[in-house]
């Protein structure tokens, strides 16, 4: 242990400190083979304080020397001769793989130290793709080998160094997948409920989580061991004293050091330099394994590794490249930086490992540009990814009634496609699948493909192994797609990416990409006759009317609405069909503005035999702009709707609100679902054939539009109980997204946003 001085008037004082791990304590030794606890205090006279495991490994990392250092604390007067034995299992009913024992006398009304090695021939590596866990069983003895105390914990070899500018895990480059996970774990310590966040974060490509020391517990850690999470302890000591920083530390880095999840530590800090170096000295003493990330204005210099706060790809590469990135850091206003920084401490980053840490919530316009900064990570061995956003923000969800689902948020989508492990992508016409290697690592990989229809697999493809470097893309057909005969049936089909080395997710069927395809001409099955008889219109003042086989459409010639939809003379409206369209400082849609505030410029009618164009310009004085809306009306009854223009101006804050006479309660759409989408709810949607009825549809909000948003619909239809309807179908490749709800007095409201085209038909009872 290295010795800390400190000055106290003129005298200096010499100061070891100490940690202190938390262990599980047994009363027999079958009693750590159930994993039965022992419920009685530790014998508070004689007892072993703490245990401090190291390892040295081969050349090949075949064979390791465990390295234990101990502290027996004996409070009695008298000397106690005793006995330490150490023993390493793979399994508790298996017999030991190595062992080794030592005498001592512990000295009264002290602690004493120990120490010895324990040579292993054989080892299994830990890492977050293999979390390989040993089992260790310490017993304590006196000189009649009467057991004084039996303590076990779970251990992991792996090894975490730095290597001039670059991380290592295992002599292997580490990648970090992480995001900020700072919730307060202590309420919930219970191996179940952090396992059902760490699945979640597991199955989006997540491998590391920063942690704020004040919020974590033991049971958490020993979660991340098995799980494979790389955890970094942030122990947050901003506006505090030297004294109860390094009083926090210590406790801190002894409770953890022993877990192989644990691969730094991280200190926020407003010290000043001296002190940062003071307190940087404890934490090397207490464990000289881990390197030590330093956030501060006055300690980014002195941190192990490069902390990057800002998601700017040009500056990400220029510090990958080692070049002066001063003018990025004053443009960004890093308060690390300033003008008369020397060029000493502008360039110090450069034999550093660099990750990028966001200890903030991260915003869409930033997510947007996520994926291009973690792919230009790829390219610069010192970067090692990093730490984005929030946990609560992305993942957790509390309902109104104070209950939790662990739901996917929109924003964690964003979040994995930038985690990847590989990118897939998938040409439903041609059967042509390619696969991009997006690790630092190359890797042995194993493709295989299942084919699901309704949730039943109905073909299974397995590819040969082949060998990817970072960045290259392996690429094939998928011959079972070929063989489907079906055109009429919506397939499920999941790719797999399994390493040849048994990654441990990937035994237990971790899915890395899993989307829908329709064969082609996949739709609805609604007859629409084709008509030879031509549209009449009729115009006056104030209207014009579109009549056709069995529809008449009415237009206002002042506001371009859609004024009234006639079928077999039956009025299919109950209000005017109005565009929506918001400013982007508007918080409310445009459905209640009034009328005066839109004007049509110019219109023009068009007549095509049993097809009649309509154009109107309309101003709207709130966005100040032009909208201009197209209309086709055939004779058979469709209605084509157009938004043309420049779609910068309102493509994003664009809908349609449609109100319809009738209950039409039921509804099947092809999209996302079964359960809306909002940023404000859960969002764990796949695109399939969905339907449900209206009537039968509880809200927790009252039946409020803007809250059940169903995303990416190519057709929705919506019937009542006489089988008459309407159906909308996108003519837009994304599709829109709908909210529909049967309202009170016997009407249907329909809320079309985010489209540019979409076409009306109508559904007659059979």
């Amino acid at each position: 242990m290295a010795l800390i001085k400190k000055k106290t008037g003129d005298k200096d004082m010499d100061k070891e400190y100490e940690g202190r791990c938390k262990m599980k304590v047994y009363d027999t030794i079958s009693d750590w083979k159930q994993h039965i606890q022992s419920d009685r205090p530790i014998n508070p006279m004689t007892h072993i304080e703490d245990l401090y495991l190291r390892c040295d490994f081969s050349q090949d990392y075949i064979r390791s020397i465990m390295k234990v250092n101990f502290r027996i604390c004996n409070l009695l007067d008298e000397m106690i001769p005793v006995k330490i034995k150490l023993f390493l299992h793979e399994d508790v009913d298996q017999e030991p793989i190595g062992a080794m024992d030592t005498r001592m006398v512990a000295q009264g009304r002290t602690t004493t130290k120990g120490y010895f090695e324990v040579p292993i021939s054989t080892i299994k590596l830990w890492s977050d793709q293999e979390p390989y866990l040993y089992e260790v069983l310490v017993i304590m003895t006196d000189h009649f080998d009467k057991i004084l105390q039996i303590v076990g914990f779970q251990y992991g070899f792996r090894e975490i160094k730095t290597s001039g500018a670059q991380m290592l895990m295992n002599n292997k480059p580490l990648l970090l997948k992480g995001i900020n996970y700072h919730k307060d774990l202590k309420k919930a310590s219970h191996p179940e409920t952090y396992n059902k966040d760490l699945m979640l974060l597991k199955q989006y490509n997540m491998n590391a989580l920063i942690v704020d020391s004040d919020n974590v517990d033991d049971v958490f850690y020993e979660c991340c061991n098995q799980l494979g999470f790389y955890v970094v302890t942030e122990i947050n000591s901003i506006n505090k004293n030297i004294e109860d920083i390094i009083t926090k530390v210590v406790s801190v880095i002894g409770n953890a050091r022993n877990h192989p999840c644990s691969i730094m530590w991280s200190l926020k800090t407003t010290l000043n330099k001296n002190e940062n170096l003071a307190v940087k000295k404890v934490i090397m003493s207490l464990d000289d394994r881990r390197s030590c990330m330093i956030q501060g204005d006055e300690a980014f210099y002195i941190s192990d590794v490069f902390v990057m706060e800002m998601l700017h790809e040009k500056t990400i590469e220029r510090i990958g490249k080692g070049l002066d990135i001063r003018g990025d850091m004053l443009l960004l206003k890093d308060r690390r930086f300033s003008k008369g920084m020397d060029e000493y401490t502008a360039m110090a980053y450069k034999k550093k490992p660099a990750v990028l840490c966001t200890n903030r919530q991260t915003d869409n316009e930033e997510l947007i540009n996520l994926r291009p900064v973690m792919e230009s990570m790829h390219v610069h061995t010192r970067w090692h990814g990093g730490f984005i956003g929030g946990f609560m923000n992305y993942f957790s969800h509390q309902n109104h009634s104070g209950g939790k689902n662990f739901e996917v948020r929109p924003l964690a989508y964003e979040i994995k496609k930038a985690f990847e492990a590989y990118h897939i992508s998938f040409d439903s016409q041609t059967a042509f699948y390619s696969i991009k290697n997006l690790n630092l690592l190359a890797e042995d990989i194993e493709v295989r493909v299942t084919i699901q229809e309704d949730g039943t697999p109905i073909k299974i493809e397995g590819f040969d192994p082949v060998s990817i470097k970072p960045g290259e893309v392996t690429s094939g057909v998928i011959k079972s797609w070929l063989q489907l005969n079906n055109e009429g049936i919506l397939y499920h089909i999941i790719f797999e990416v399994l390493l040849t080395k048994d990654m441990w997710w990937a035994k237990k069927g971790h899915i890395l990409a899993s989307e829908q395809f329709e064969k082609e001409g996949y739709h609805p099955i609604i007859f629409i006759p084709k008509s030879n008889i031509d549209c009449t219109i009729n115009e006056s003042s104030q209207i014009i009317e579109v009549v056709g086989e069995k529809t008449r459409y009415e237009f206002d010639k002042k506001t371009g609405h859609i004024t009234q939809i006639k079928v077999d003379n039956k009025e299919i409206l109950k209000q005017p069909i109005r565009p929506i369209l918001r400013s982007l400082s508007d918080t409310e849609s445009d459905a209640t503005e009034d009328d005066s505030q839109r004007q049509v410029k110019a219109y023009k009618i068009e007549k095509k035999g049993s097809q009649v164009d309509l154009h109107f310009e309309i101003s709207v004085k709130t966005v100040k702009t032009l909208l201009q809306i197209k209309y086709e009306i055939f004779s058979t009854g469709e209605l084509n709707i157009y938004y043309e223009g420049n779609p910068n101006d309102y493509s994003d804050r664009l809908g349609s609100m449609i109100t319809l006479r009738g209950e039409k309660n039921q509804v099947n759409w092809f999209g996302k679902g079964p359960h809306p989408a909002c940023f404000e709810g859960m969002t764990s949607t796949q695109m399939g054939l969905y339907q449900m009825d209206l009537l039968e549809r509880s809200y927790e909000d009252n039946g409020h539009l803007k809250c059940h948003t169903y995303q990416d619909i190519r057709w929705m239809t919506l019937m009542g109980t006489d089988g008459e309807g309407v159906m909308v179908e996108s003519m837009d490749k994304n599709g829109f997204d709908a909210d529909f709800t049967a309202q009170d007095k016997g009407t249907t409201a329909l809320l079309i946003n985010h489209t540019c085209n979409y076409r009306f038909l109508f559904m007659e009872a059979l």
